[in-house]
């Protein structure tokens, strides 16, 4: 059983766990635009996880000596290692704890610890958009208007993409689209102003994603990418619960809609007199379909 010292200002953490869902529900909906396998609910590091994403198909002419010939395999296996365990940890003395509540320390610690934790694996799968792999360049320009969006949109049709379409583009770029549709085009409805949502457009859904900096982990410096869910890949988990654990406090938090989950822990170090607060996850990322993402490039 945890120890109750272990507890964050008297605050189990199985309550601050309820609280955490609304950040992860918040990070998570650009993560629907990959494919994604956050099936394994627990699992060291290295474990290999095998997702599927769809193989393009052609139809076959039919023939009376040999009727309907089965096609072959209609998807493709990508191997995802789990090979990132991050991490983000924080220790509040005594004194921070007295003068704090549920509130302060879920908007002063706990929510950007856990933000910094989940950005992580953005950042990981972010940096496998190069051009080395990702030939197809949607967009390459110096301003980023509804044109060159439809541009981008525009080459997965014609690379032949099947499935949703997505628009991941960092922060300047996608205010550079927002400030060209609120100026010159009817959008429906206020959004767009009063929420800074874009949301579908041309056919594809945009998401802001401030973890794709410019020249983040690319020589390309590109700004952003249209893809289908076929083109990345993800897979996560979170470390296992020792079975003798005598001293402090793990929950696993799961996100309901996407099946994330991310691991919290606490705990109390009598050397250093802290209360220490853990959020990990445990992940891997992986090229898919190379034709199903097209490149953005707006400086």
């Amino acid at each position: 059983m945890a120890n109750t010292y272990s507890n964050i200002s008297g605050i189990p953490l199985t309550v601050i766990a309820q609280e955490t869902l609304p950040v992860l529900q918040k990070l998570l909906p650009n993560f629907s635009a990959f494919t994604s396998d956050f099936s394994v609910n627990a699992a060291p590091v290295a474990t290999a996880v095998v997702t599927r994403i769809p193989s393009a198909m052609t139809a076959a002419s039919w023939d009376q000596s040999t009727g309907y010939v089965t096609a072959p395999a209609t998807s493709s296996a990508i191997t995802v290692t789990l090979g990132n365990h991050k991490h983000t940890t924080i220790g509040f003395t005594d004194v921070e704890l007295q003068q704090g509540g549920l509130a302060l320390l879920q908007r002063t610690f706990i929510q950007p610890a856990i933000y910094a934790t989940v950005n992580s694996m953005a950042t990981s799968l972010y940096a496998l958009v190069t051009g080395s792999v990702f030939t197809a360049a949607g967009y390459s320009g110096s301003a980023f208007t509804f044109d060159n969006y439809s541009s981008a949109v525009s080459a997965l049709h014609t690379s032949g993409a099947l499935g949703p379409k997505n628009v991941i583009l960092n922060t300047a770029t996608y205010y550079s689209l927002m400030s060209d549709v609120k100026q010159n085009y009817v959008i429906g409805d206020p959004s767009v102003i009063r929420q800074g949502v874009i949301g579908d457009l041309a056919g594809a859904t945009v998401w802001l994603s401030p973890s794709f900096t410019n020249g983040q982990a690319t020589a390309q410096d590109f700004s952003g990418f249209a893809c289908t869910p076929s083109a990345l890949c993800i897979a996560a988990c979170v470390p296992q619960v020792p079975g003798n654990l005598n001293y402090g406090e793990i929950v696993n938090v799961t996100e309901p809609q996407s099946g994330f989950t991310i691991q919290l822990r606490s705990w109390y170090d009598m050397t250093l007199g802290q209360t220490k607060f853990t959020s990990t996850i445990i992940y891997g990322v992986a090229a898919g379909n190379t034709s199903c993402l097209a490149t953005i490039k707006a400086k």
